[in-house]
C-alpha cells in the first residue's frame, strides 16, 4: 500500500470514528434527558415476540416467557420495536400492553420508568473509553502515519470506537448515515486486531512460517462477519431486526460469524504472546505493560462476547451484567498500555518529534515571519521619520520604500541564516543537520587519520551523531569482484544512548546501478524497503542484497566518490523517532573522498 493510500485510509477512518463519537455523546445526552424505558425486553422466538428480560424495577405484572400481542401508547412513534427498551417519552408516560400467558390474554396498563444510575455510569464510561481509544489512535497516526505497525495500531484503536455502540436517539439524515457506516466499519477491529499482533513488534514466528496469513485472515471477515453482523447492525438502526435473516443460509452464516469473532480475538491474543516469547530480553522489557494491558482487555472482551453469544442477556441477565462490568476498567488498559510504552520506552520518541516540529516552525516558517517583520518595521521607519519631513512625489516614495524593503529583506535573511538559525538548531537539536557542515568537519579530521578502519569508524560515527540515525553502514568497492562490501557498520543502542560497532557481512551489486546513476547528478537515493527492493520485478536484486539492506535498515544511500569514480556507498538507517530526512539533512552533492585516503582497497 502506498503512502498516499495509507494516509487517505487512516484519515477517513479516524474522521468517521470522530463523528461517531460526537454523535454518540449527542445521542446519549438527548436519550438520558428526553427518554425513558419500559423495564422489559422481548425477542423473536419462532415468529412470536416473547419477553425474555424484566428489570428489577420493571413491571411486577410481567413475567419472563409472556408473549407480547400488542403495545399501544401515545404517541405511537414514541414506542419503538419490541426489541428496544428505550421509549421517546418522559418517565411516567402511560401505555397499554397485551400479553398471552398460559393461553390466556391479559391487557395491562403500565408506565415508563426513568433511566437508572447504572445506565448513566455504564454509558458515560463506555463513551469515555471510546474517546481514549480514539485519541491514542489519532496521536499514533499523526506521529507515524506511514509506518506499517503504527498505521495498523491507529486503525485498530480507532475501529474499536465503532465496535461498541448504543442507541441512535435524535439522530437523522446524514449524521445517522455516518453512525450506521461507522458501526459497520467498527467490525473491522477484529481482523485488524489479529493482523496487528501478527506483525508487532517485529513479525513473529507465525508470520515467518505463513507469510500470506496477514492477507488471508481478512477473508473470513469479508465472507461472514461483515455481511451478517453488518446487516444486523444496519437493521437495528432502520427498525428492521430481521434484515440479516434474509441472507441465504443465514443460520449457518450467523454461526460462522460467531466462531470467527472468537477466533480473531483468540488468534490476536495468541499471536501477541507468541511474539513476546520470541522477542529478545530488551524487547520483552518494553512490551511487558503492553502484553499485560492487552491480555486484560481482550480476555474481558472475549468473555463478554462468549456470554452474549451463549444467550446470557436473555437467560441470565444479571450474570451477563456482572460479566461485562470489568470492561469499564480493562478496556482502557489497551490504549493506555501502548501510550505508556511509547512515552516510557521511547517506542516513538515524542520529545524528539516535538523538538523537530518546533524547529521546523521557527527555522522554516519563522524565517519568513521575521523577515516580513523586519521589512515592515524598516519601511514604516522610512515613511515615518524621513518622508514626514519632506514631501516627495508619490512615485519617489514608492521606489524608495521598495528599495528599503528589498534591502531589509536581504539583510534579515542573511542575519537569520548566519546567527539565528544555528542558535535555534543548537537549542532544539544538539547536532547540526546540514550535510555540508558534516563534510567540512570530516575534512579537518581526515588529514590526521592514516589507518583505514579508524577512518571508517570516524566517518560513520560523525554521520550517525549528526543525523541521529539508527544505523550507518559504509560499503567500499571490491575492485576484483566489482561489487561493494560492508567495510564498517554501527548501530544506535537504546540502552546507553551511544553507537555500537557491528561486525556485518554482505555486499551490493545490482542495486548500486541506481546509486551510480544518482552519483552523476550528485543526489542520494531514497530506499523504500517495500518498493525499491523489488525494482525490475524483484529478479535483478538478489536475496542477499535484500537481506543486507534490511539488516542495516537502509533508507538513504549516498554515493562516496573520488574524482572520477565511485568508491563506495554510505547507507543511512531511519532517523531516531522515525523522522524523515528533510532537504537540509540530505547532502546537496555527493560525498567525496580524497584519493589520498583510499588505502587498503
Amino acid at each position: 500500500m502506498t503512502k498516499r493510500l495509507k494516509l487517505l485510509c487512516g484519515g477517513l477512518v479516524l474522521g468517521l470514528m470522530f463523528l461517531h463519537v460526537v454523535a454518540n455523546f449527542y445521542s446519549e445526552w438527548l436519550s438520558k434527558t428526553r427518554t425513558s424505558r419500559r423495564g422489559w425486553e422481548a425477542m423473536n422466538v419462532s415468529g412470536k415476540q416473547v419477553i425474555y428480560k424484566v428489570a428489577g424495577d420493571g413491571p411486577s405484572a410481567l413475567l419472563v416467557g409472556d408473549e407480547v400481542l400488542a403495545l399501544k401508547g401515545e404517541p405511537a412513534a414514541a414506542f419503538p420495536a419490541l426489541y428496544r427498551d428505550e421509549c421517546a417519552v418522559v418517565a411516567g408516560t402511560s401505555y397499554r400492553l397485551s400479553v398471552r400467558r398460559d393461553g390466556q390474554t391479559q391487557e395491562l396498563s403500565l408506565q415508563t420508568l426513568p433511566h437508572p444510575l447504572s445506565d448513566w455510569i455504564w454509558d458515560e464510561a463506555m463513551l469515555l473509553n471510546s474517546l481514549i481509544f480514539l485519541v491514542t489512535g489519532l496521536t499514533v497516526f499523526l506521529l507515524k502515519p506511514y509506518d506499517k505497525q503504527a498505521w495498523l495500531l491507529a486503525l485498530m484503536l480507532s475501529t474499536f470506537v465503532g465496535l461498541f455502540w448504543g442507541g441512535d436517539f435524535g439522530l437523522s439524515g446524514w449524521l445517522l448515515g455516518v453512525v450506521i457506516i461507522a458501526r459497520a466499519v467498527g467490525l473491522a477491529f477484529l481482523p485488524i486486531f489479529f493482523h496487528f499482533f501478527l506483525v508487532f513488534p517485529e513479525g513473529g514466528p507465525w508470520l515467518r512460517r505463513f507469510p500470506r496469513l496477514e492477507f488471508l485472515l481478512y477473508l473470513p471477515f469479508l465472507l461472514t462477519i461483515l455481511p451478517f453482523s453488518g446487516l444486523q447492525r444496519i437493521g437495528y438502526h432502520l427498525d428492521m431486526p430481521g434484515l440479516s435473516q434474509r441472507l441465504p443460509a443465514s443460520r449457518v452464516l450467523g454461526l460462522c460469524a460467531i466462531v470467527f469473532v472468537i477466533a480473531y480475538l483468540v488468534g490476536g491474543l495468541l499471536a501477541l504472546l507468541s511474539n513476546y516469547r520470541a522477542a529478545n530480553v530488551n524487547s520483552r522489557r518494553k512490551l511487558r505493560v503492553v502484553v499485560a494491558g492487552c491480555c486484560a482487555g481482550v480476555l474481558s472482551l472475549l468473555l463478554t462476547a462468549i456470554g452474549e453469544f451463549s444467550g446470557l442477556p436473555a437467560t441470565r441477565p444479571q450474570l451477563y451484567d456482572w460479566l461485562r462490568l470489568p470492561l469499564l476498567v480493562t478496556l482502557p488498559l489497551i490504549p493506555l498500555s501502548f501510550a505508556y510504552a511509547i512515552v516510557r520506552h521511547q517506542v516513538i520518541p515524542v520529545s524528539l518529534i516535538i523538538r523537530r516540529s518546533v524547529r521546523y516552525l521557527l527555522v522554516s516558517r519563522g524565517a519568513i515571519l521575521l523577515d516580513m517583520i523586519a521589512v515592515g518595521l524598516s519601511v514604516t521607519a522610512v515613511l515615518t521619520y524621513i518622508f514626514s519631513r519632506t514631501r516627495p512625489p508619490g512615485i519617489v516614495i514608492g521606489l524608495v520604500s521598495a528599495a528599503v524593503g528589498i534591502s531589509a529583506w536581504q539583510i534579515a535573511s542573511r542575519l537569520h541564516d548566519k546567527y539565528l538559525a544555528p542558535l535555534i538548531d543548537r537549542r532544539f537539536f544538539r547536532q547540526s543537520y546540514d550535510a555540508h557542515q558534516i563534510v567540512s568537519e570530516l575534512a579537518q579530521s581526515l588529514r590526521t587519520v592514516k589507518d583505514l578502519p579508524q577512518l571508517l569508524e570516524l566517518v560513520a560515527m560523525k554521520i550517525r551523531s549528526a543525523l541521529q540515525t539508527e544505523n550507518v553502514t559504509i560499503f567500499l568497492r571490491n575492485r576484483e569482484l566489482g561489487h561493494y562490501e560492508v567495510a564498517y557498520s554501527c548501530d544506535y543502542s537504546e540502552a546507553d544512548g551511544h553507537a555500537i560497532s557491528r561486525q556485518r557481512y554482505g555486499h551490493l551489486a545490482k542495486l548500486t546501478k541506481l546509486v551510480e546513476q544518482a552519483s552523476d547528478n550528485g543526489q542520494p537515493v531514497e530506499v523504500e524497503l517495500e518498493e525499491v527492493l523489488s525494482v525490475g520485478g524483484g529478479d535483478e536484486i538478489s536475496a542477499l542484497e535484500r537481506g543486507t539492506l534490511r539488516e542495516v535498515k537502509a533508507v538513504l544511500l549516498t554515493p562516496l566518490v573520488s574524482k572520477d569514480e565511485m568508491l563506495g556507498i554510505i547507507s543511512l538507517g531511519p532517523r531516531l523517532g522515525d523522522l524523515p530526512f528533510s532537504r537540509e539533512d540530505k547532502p546537496k552533492k555527493t560525498w567525496r573522498w580524497s584519493s589520498s585516503n583510499r588505502r587498503g582497497r
